[in-house]
């Protein structure tokens, strides 16, 4: 008898190259990029993840004991830090002023921390949801009204998820859930209230509120889901309306520039850099435009392993993806550029 062993690292010897239908865009894929301590949850969901100016890694987590892990360049561990700051995190972003911004979706705001996670103030009511008509239990209700929802559908997270953001009736001010925050070359802040809101909100650099944008439906300037956004070097203002399966660019004043739709699969996440804009798709797809708008690669394929979350970029343009439940077994992954 022959006994063969294929071996259990053979994951760890393969090279995976995934290129651009362009050729112009092809990177390596490293589909476990951080290397936790085992003092942190391995089942916590990592939602989103960026970079500071050293190339270090900042990790948003749902362990709350561990919420923000910093990793070094290679992914390996340094330290954590925001114990007690966060119930159910899903964003973190690296101001220009050196500050992180990070939308609570329990706690209804952005939570603007130091470097060092300190507090330094909130964006919005703590605790508190404006009134968008958000049920997040309505199959509860409708179970009790005889509308024939399953006993179990509490059980089904995303069939939970979408009674619930069906139930959302008009757009609401600040905040109800909110997923995503950035901001611009003047300093000015901007939020996707995607959870439990169809709206972007525009602050001030001193944290006043200057203009809400949106509204409830599946048409340019409307949302579905805006679950995140993206201020390119133009300050444009691009948003993701990932059930709404399009992309919606504003200027800074919210009024709409563009809008990309037909064939997106449910894009969750944007980032960018001097020369392109990357449209994480939680579909398995990532869509590259140049500063004009125009499409210049697509990567991946329908339910890839690059399901994304969200997204982000590291100093040297390489892509870190997050599928966080989408993709339970590879939570962080990094595509490095080779082209």
């Amino acid at each position: 008898m022959k006994t063969i062993l294929i071996g259990h690292n053979r994951d760890k010897k393969t090279r995976t190259i995934m290129r651009s239908d362009t050729g112009k865009f092809a990177y390596e894929v490293n589909p476990d990029f951080h290397r936790f301590p085992d003092f942190i949850n391995p089942a916590a969901a990592i939602p989103h993840g960026c970079c500071d100016r050293a190339g270090n890694v900042l990790v948003m987590t749902r362990d709350k004991s561990h919420p923000i892990v910093k990793l070094d360049s290679k992914g390996n561990y340094i330290e954590d830090f925001g114990k007690g700051l966060f119930s159910f995190t899903h964003s973190i972003y690296v101001t220009s002023q050196d500050t992180l911004l990070c939308p609570d979706c329990d706690y209804h705001v952005v939570r603007e921390l130091t470097m060092e996670g300190d507090l330094i103030r909130d964006l919005g009511n703590f605790g508190v949801p404006s009134d968008s008509g958000f049920e997040p239990d309505i199959w509860r209700r409708m179970q009790r009204e005889g509308h024939g929802i399953p006993s179990d559908i509490g059980f089904v997270p995303s069939w939970a998820f979408h009674e619930g953001i069906k139930s959302i009736k008009r757009m609401a001010p600040p905040f109800n859930k909110p997923t995503c925050a950035k901001m611009n070359s003047k300093g000015e802040i901007f939020v996707a209230d995607g959870y439990g809101n169809v709206a972007v909100h525009k602050f001030s650099s001193d944290g006043k509120l200057l203009k809400t944008w949106g509204g409830k439906g599946n048409e340019p300037g409307k949302f579905f889901i805006p679950h995140s956004l993206e201020v390119d070097k133009y300050d444009r203002v691009w948003v993701a309306d990932r059930e709404g399966n399009a992309v919606h660019v504003f200027d800074d004043d919210g009024n709409l520039l563009a809008y990309i739709t037909g064939g997106c699969c449910q894009p969750s996440d944007i980032c960018s850099d001097q020369e392109y804009i990357y449209v994480g798709e939680r579909g398995g797809n990532i869509t590259i435009f140049n500063m004009d708008m125009d499409i210049v690669g697509t990567l991946g394929f329908y339910n890839c392993s690059v399901i994304t979350h969200m997204m982000s970029m590291t100093p040297e343009g390489d892509l870190l993806i997050f599928p966080s439940n989408s993709n339970p077994d590879h939570k962080v992954i990094k595509l490095t550029r080779i082209e």
